[in-house]
């Protein structure tokens, strides 16, 4: 997915800092200590619901909704949510902000879990500022939906078997693996299926192709919205 381009200029409203919004990091005109970032990351679910719990209440213009499908898998699910919202405060002017969520979801059981969540914040533009929030907008037109890829069987499965799909504990695995080995999401699941979800087995793994420079660059490449 190719990456949102941020001007240069400051907006008009970029004075208005998203102290509404703890835990986010400012991304312009600054530069961001890999430390202070690294703090702004919460894992595991009591955690990630507390962090949500703590973002101010909002407004969303469900007609200015889009959604990208970046990779669509067997085993894997990524897209990305875009919007607008305002605030749910006392002031007469309500500051219309842009929202992008990224998520990585895999399957478990009859359903899916999202493995990775990241949200993004930043101040609309005047075009965004100007069709948010007007009743008289035209409903978007939604895409064309491209035919759905036939669902294949991995290897060492037999025809007409179930896919078998991640446990719990094995979407904890690939949680840990890509924190500790810095790679993303695929790449450690791609690593740890290939060895048989042996964490010890597949972490020497990776640590002998690192040393010898074999791993793909993409494989420490994250997804920026």
């Amino acid at each position: 997915m190719r990456p949102h381009l941020l001007s240069a200029r400051p907006l008009p409203c970029l004075t208005s800092k998203l102290t509404r919004f703890p835990g986010f990091i400012m991304l312009f005109g600054c530069h961001i200590a890999t430390a202070k970032l690294a703090k702004k990351i919460q894992t595991g679910n009591l955690r990630v619901i507390a962090f949500l719990e703590t973002l101010a209440s909002t407004t969303h213009d469900t007609n200015l909704f889009k959604v990208d499908v970046s990779i669509a898998t067997p085993t894997m699910l990524h897209f990305v949510l875009h919007g607008v919202f305002k605030e749910n405060d006392g002031r007469t002017e309500k500051l219309i902000r842009t929202f992008s969520r990224s998520f990585v979801t895999v399957p478990c059981g009859t359903g899916m879990v999202i493995i990775n969540d990241m949200l993004t914040i930043s101040n609309a533009g005047y075009e965004l500022r100007k069709n948010a929030f007007n009743s008289g907008a035209p409903t978007p037109s939604p895409s064309p939906v491209p035919p759905a890829p036939t669902r294949t069987v991995p290897p060492n499965v037999a025809p007409g078997a179930p896919t078998p799909f991640l446990t719990p504990e094995q979407i904890q695995m690939v949680e840990k693996f890509t924190t500790e080995s810095g790679m993303n999401s695929k790449f450690s699941h791609k690593c740890l299926q290939e060895n048989d979800w042996d964490y010890q087995r597949a972490a020497q793994v990776f640590t002998s192709l690192q040393s010898q420079g074999k791993i793909p660059q993409e494989a420490f490449e994250k997804v920026i919205v």
